[in-house]
């Protein structure tokens, strides 16, 4: 095996030390109680997700719960949770996927709007088709009354792929879309037209206002991650100082900014990994 492959397969590892690694990396040891990160490691590692690829994450956060004697107490909670693009990856790997598609029908104000994924399998006769009813999931949080259907519609992908794909996607964490525990949470917010690698699809906003949110922040933002991905170490430090002035402005979201932070971060331990190994 060549040097090249073995530092490739070793960056791609995922390992109780890749994810300490990122815990470190970006302060979760001070944030996070010990038995988080213990579960965030385990999780992790059996599912093969890379924290600094932004496959999963975790968000702590405090419900309300009513005791015994009626009085409410405040208890924490940490939800593990991907991005629906990994449900996507995985689906591929399995060389099974013959193209899907997710729209639509039906409105807000009447309560009969839905998003309907259909995903084909090469191995299927007929294509299989799942609904997911707004008045179900929305959260009527910041993101669910900026974007609601894109955010119906990565319900509908999360939870179509995860029955279309039972074996490769079946046990892997919800979306934070799929949750409802936690309010007003950031980490919901990603590009509704991003156009997953080889993947055979993608999201498409569906109406003036969503169409003029993505243009603005959001093209700006998939232009940074692409940059980003096979990067030289001092266009990695250029980019980022460009994402830190659009943050800044105002022209990046702080979720949106955690991102390209991720991967640049991820990508200049790529490169001194390489570096390492010559």
């Amino acid at each position: 095996m060549s040097g090249l492959a073995v530092i490739e397969t070793k960056t791609n590892e995922i390992t109780r030390e890749t994810v300490q690694s990122y815990l470190r990396s970006f302060g979760l040891t001070n944030s996070l109680q010990p038995h988080e990160i213990e579960q965030f490691i385990e999780v992790a590692v059996a599912h093969k997700l890379n924290p600094f690829k932004r496959e999963i994450y975790c968000i702590p956060y405090e419900t309300s719960v009513q005791q015994s004697d009626g009085s409410w107490k405040k208890e924490r909670t940490l939800s593990t949770v991907i991005g629906y693009e990994v449900y996507l990856k995985r689906a591929e790997r399995a060389r099974n996927l013959d193209g899907w598609k997710v729209c639509t029908e039906g409105k807000i104000q009447d309560n009969t709007l839905k998003a309907i994924i259909t995903i084909h399998r090469k191995d299927w006769k007929e294509p299989f088709s799942h609904e997911v009813w707004f008045f179900e999931y929305n959260r009527n949080n910041k993101m669910w009354k900026k974007l609601p259907v894109t955010m119906l519609k990565k319900v509908a992908i999360a939870q179509g792929f995860r029955l279309c794909f039972p074996e490769e996607v079946g046990r892997l964490p919800y979306t934070p879309e799929e949750i409802g525990d936690f309010e007003e949470s950031e980490t919901t917010e990603l590009d509704a037209t991003e156009i997953l690698n080889g993947s055979t699809a993608k999201i498409e906003p569906e109406n003036e206002q969503e169409k003029q949110d993505v243009s603005e922040s959001d093209v700006e933002f998939e232009l940074m991650k692409q940059s980003l991905s096979n990067a030289s170490k001092a266009v990695v430090i250029q980019k980022m100082g460009e994402a830190m002035k659009a943050h800044k402005d105002g022209n990046l979201t702080d979720e949106q900014y955690a991102e390209l932070r991720d991967l640049a971060n991820y990508r200049l331990s790529e490169l001194k990994e390489a570096a390492n190994g010559k």
